[in-house]
């Protein structure tokens, strides 16, 4: 069982996320620290955790894991333009 999440880092430890590559990942947590990581989310934290968990189950690819993400944590879209250079 995944544990709830309470917060974007947490969110960002969740299975699904190992779709993702390494520097990605690190880049997207170190990302999640800042305090405006929460700006323009569309919804709920757990309402994020529960699409990445879905998606995981259906067997979806590093590249939909990370659109989730990156629509879900809009803020977060800097350090994936960061970390795909």
């Amino acid at each position: 069982m995944v544990p709830p999440v309470h917060d974007i880092a947490t969110l960002l430890q969740r299975p699904a996320l190992q779709a993702l590559p390494a520097p990605l990942r690190r880049a997207l947590f170190d990302a999640a620290t800042a305090a405006s990581a929460h700006d323009g989310m569309p919804d709920a934290i757990d309402v994020l955790a529960d699409t990445l968990d879905t998606l995981a189950t259906l067997g979806a690819d590093g590249d939909v894991i990370l659109a989730a993400v990156l629509h879900g944590l809009p803020a977060l879209q800097p350090a994936f333009a960061g970390a795909a250079k």
